[in-house]
């Protein structure tokens, strides 16, 4: 039998760097809903892409338009997610990624969410696509679900300044 190798002590930078530290079982629930919400999240914005993309156009609406009909609906509803989706995929990734995040980045990415799937069921020229208002009613719902996720993990989260 091989003796098992031993464990060596902590360093001095090992012991700063919160990454290496060992989770409380409240602290791994709470990154367990962060992680919840952060997929949450990902899945409302793979719904509002849906909406976009997926649903069927009302080919009489998209007839009657012209070119900067076109160019509104493109201005409208098209360039705000392309340009938005990389800030919700780098905010979600974050809160995916580290172990010791903070609640901001789900917050923020879930901010985005919730404020893109307003405007989606608010904006006049959405009869171009009959069905985006229900499929951006589903991303609300979806976004309520990362909503609570968020909400139970700041519950649980351990407070840093009780030792």
């Amino acid at each position: 039998m091989t003796p098992l190798p031993q464990q060596r002590p902590l360093g001095l930078a090992d012991a700063r760097d919160p990454s290496n530290a060992p989770l409380s079982a409240r602290a791994g629930w709470a990154h367990l809903f962060r992680i919840g919400a952060a997929l949450a999240v990902l899945g409302a914005w793979t719904t509002l892409g849906y909406g976009l993309f997926g649903t069927a156009v009302d080919r009489e609406f998209a007839s009657e338009l012209d070119a900067g009909g076109r160019f509104g609906v493109n201005f409208a509803l098209y360039w705000p997610f392309y340009f938005l989706t990389l800030p919700v995929l780098a905010m979600s990734a974050l809160a995916l990624a580290r172990r010791q995040a903070r609640l901001l980045p789900p917050c923020a990415a879930l901010t985005l969410s919730v404020v893109f799937a307003t405007w989606m069921m608010t904006v006049r020229d959405n009869a171009y696509r009959p069905d985006l208002i229900e499929v951006a009613l589903w991303a609300q719902l979806i976004n309520l679900a990362a909503l609570c996720c968020l909400s139970v993990a700041r519950l649980v989260q351990p407070d840093p300044r009780i030792p």
